[in-house]
């Protein structure tokens, strides 16, 4: 499976990525929780509040006008010039673009109501010193095949771990045990480490899983759904709009087989709660029957190294018989 996942990475996606063996790996990652890996050198992150704010200022520069704490109560989205209210003002637009999640909440409920929320919980930990660099020696960000946990180094000695993901709002705060009980599962090195801030986000996943980009009718947008796709496909989205707006492109239609679909309200959340669980304990059991099947196998060399040491020491090896002379293979008994 490591080796058709590179292929179609390299080839497909046109993506360097490097597959490392176990002890590889674990020469990165002291822990016997990770087997095989895929490493993509070229690969990087981006501060998310960063970006926002570099944006605002590339916009502004370009003539653009931001007006934060401003909810918008309702569209009107019938006719060529559709109609906005807010709190304190109405105005008028020739596009609209729907660019959210599931914080759009009134405005167009039918939106909103095709996405699922998932809400994912992160800690920091208190500063551990020059010990986490000999547990983690890798520099970079590193996820499980499985989604479930998700970690870097920060701040030089502090350990940023994402890990409880529910489809129901919370406070923070309540998830710090759970993160701090995994990084001992996976790390026991490092022991109990404390935790010194928690936050969280809530993103909006689709049925299909692909992001809802496209114009659901004339002048009225969406760039949406993009939990679990990242920010790079939500640039995208915003380059193929504002391209079809000021010329035409129409690029954006390679996107109109993925409809809106509801997401099951409720029902849905349950749902996605359980399938998270469900994947959650299925990665556990598959980890603890890998772990198994290793121990296993190195029981079994250190046996038959034993027993061969036995035999050069007791001088009854087996032996080969002379060329050309065929051994005698008696009949065993009855």
């Amino acid at each position: 499976r490591l080796i058709s996942r590179l292929r179609m990475l390299n080839e497909d996606f046109d993506t360097e990525a490097e597959g490392w063996q176990v002890d590889r790996v674990r020469a990165a990652l002291k822990t016997d929780r990770y087997f095989h890996g895929v490493y993509y050198p070229k690969a990087f992150q981006v501060d998310g509040c960063k970006y926002v704010h570099g944006l605002a200022a590339l916009a502004r520069r370009a003539g653009a006008r931001i007006f934060e704490d401003t909810p918008v109560v309702s569209i009107d989205h019938s006719g060529i010039r559709k109609r906005i209210v807010t709190p304190s003002a109405r105005l008028r637009a020739t596009h609209i673009v729907l660019a959210g999640n599931i914080h759009l909440g009134a405005p167009l409920r039918r939106l909103s109501d095709t996405l699922l929320p998932v809400w994912r919980y992160a800690g920091i930990t208190a500063p551990l010193g020059e010990r986490v660099h000999e547990i983690i020696g890798f520099k970079g960000s590193v996820m499980d095949s499985d989604g479930v946990d998700h970690f870097r180094i920060v701040d030089g000695d502090r350990l940023m771990w994402e890990s409880p993901e529910t489809t129901w709002a919370a406070r923070p705060q309540r998830f710090a045990g759970s993160v701090r009980r995994r990084i001992r599962s996976i790390f026991p090195q490092l022991g109990n480490v404390e935790i010194t801030d928690m936050f969280g986000g809530a993103t909006g996943q689709t049925v299909h899983g692909m992001p809802q980009i496209g114009q659901l009718r004339k002048g009225l947008w969406v760039a949406s759904g993009f939990g679990r796709q990242g920010m790079n496909t939500s640039a995208m989205a915003g380059q193929m709009i504002a391209r079809s707006i000021l010329w035409g492109d129409e690029r954006w239609k390679l996107f109109s087989p993925f409809e809106l679909v509801w997401a099951g309200g409720t029902t849905g959340r349950v749902a996605g709660q359980l399938v998270g669980i469900w994947g959650r304990a299925s990665s556990a059991a598959a980890g603890s029957l890998a772990r198994y099947r290793e121990r296993a196998k190195v029981k079994d060399r250190e046996r038959e190294a034993r027993l061969a040491e036995a035999n050069r020491a007791a001088g009854t090896g087996p032996r080969r018989p002379p060329s050309g002379v065929r051994p005698r293979l008696a009949q065993p008994p009855k």
